[in-house]
């Protein structure tokens, strides 16, 4: 069943009271107002199982305290329709889906933010990530091409982020045309 009907049909709903030894009390003058056949009939049903009699009789003494002390009017919520429930589980899901929308933009905002301060970084030292991915090429292993191409999209993202595409772009032909004998290698250039 859907949690958001499940809480809005619950909202309305008065809290449920917590036993105190004042309901035990009339829990034991309840059960000694009732007489012994009810009693024996309830004892019976619950000996052989049933596992409604413990429902039943909580049923039996909040209608017996409501005789002996009625709620007030105060504690009593409007009854609504169902057309109010399902209006009220719209409310909660649209508001629940504009929470996730907020937390899921935060997450995106703190990923890219985190993406642009490694691109930052890998601007500093792209000698050093052109060095390994010519050193991934030369091992002419497949794994190895994949971590090549990897940091190489690394790299075409960093000089968009720092208006370098053109140098890039150069970067990339150089590869392709050192490296044009490798068509596995090629395929891979080509996704970028």
């Amino acid at each position: 069943m859907d949690d958001d009907l499940l809480i809005a049909a619950a909202e309305a709903s008065a809290p449920l009271p917590e036993p105190t030894s004042e309901s035990s009390q009339q829990w034991q003058s309840w059960i000694q107002s009732l007489d012994e056949a009810d009693k024996d009939a309830l004892l019976r049903r619950a000996a052989s199982g049933d596992a409604g009699v413990q429902w039943e009789m909580r049923k039996r003494f909040r209608k017996h305290l409501d005789h002996v002390k009625p709620r007030s009017t105060a504690n009593l919520r409007r009854r609504r329709s169902v057309s109010d429930i399902l209006a009220a589980r719209d409310e909660r899901a649209c508001q629940r889906r504009r929470r996730e929308a907020e937390k899921k933009a935060r997450r995106q905002r703190k990923q890219a933010a985190a993406r642009n301060a490694y691109l930052d970084g890998l601007v500093q030292r792209e000698d050093s990530v052109r060095g390994k991915i010519s050193a991934l090429i030369e091992t002419r292993q497949q794994k190895n091409y994949d971590q090549a191409v990897q940091l190489l999209t690394d790299l075409r993202d960093a000089a968009a982020l720092h208006n370098s595409a053109a140098a890039f772009g150069k970067y990339l032909a150089e590869l392709r045309d050192k490296h044009a004998r490798k068509m596995s290698l090629l395929r891979r250039f080509a996704q970028l």
